[in-house]
């Protein structure tokens, strides 16, 4: 079951956009890919303008989904506040997800949102990663050498997207 309000932190990025692309495949079948899909920044948009893409209706699709990533750059009082009210009455036909590298963001607005639809997405650990760049190799029917795969963790950022765009041009 999808819900309305998502808060997704965390740096670990490669599982938050697989987290994000999950949902948005439930929603296109559940709607017959008939949903829009919208992306925002807020030092970009203003948050008023996105509520008011999520308030207005649409003649093209039955659902929206906006996806605000650096929620945590959302700080002014009057914006704080609408973000609350959006995540305490959400628009019907909406589904909202808010995204942070960072681990919180506004403790009102988190405040707010139920427990389960708050997913932390941490960094994985050192013992994880090598299994990780074996088992994706694997998925491809392919092997990599564990020299290999220490001087590609020698290059990337820890987190798996770094990681699958590395193993990727290999």
């Amino acid at each position: 079951m999808i819900k309305t309000v998502y808060l997704f932190l965390g740096p670990e990025e490669g599982k938050k956009k697989d987290e994000i692309k999950k949902i948005e495949k439930v929603l296109e079948k559940q709607f017959n890919d008939s949903i829009e899909k919208h992306i925002f920044y807020p030092f970009e948009n203003k948050l008023t303008d996105i509520v008011s893409i999520m308030r207005n209706g649409s003649l093209f699709s039955s659902h929206k989904y906006i996806i605000i990533n650096n929620a945590e750059e959302i700080k002014k009082k009057s914006d704080i506040d609408l973000l609350i009210e959006i995540c305490k009455k959400p628009v019907i036909g909406n589904t909202l997800v808010l995204r942070s590298n960072n681990n919180s963001i506004d403790k009102k607005v988190e405040k707010v949102i139920p427990k389960d639809n708050k997913i932390i997405f941490w960094e994985m650990f050192e013992n994880q990663k090598k299994s990780w760049i074996t088992s994706y190799f694997s998925k491809y029917k392919q092997r990599i050498n564990p020299n290999a795969i220490d001087h590609l963790l020698e290059m990337v950022d820890n987190n798996t997207q770094e990681l699958k765009n590395a193993c990727e041009k290999i």
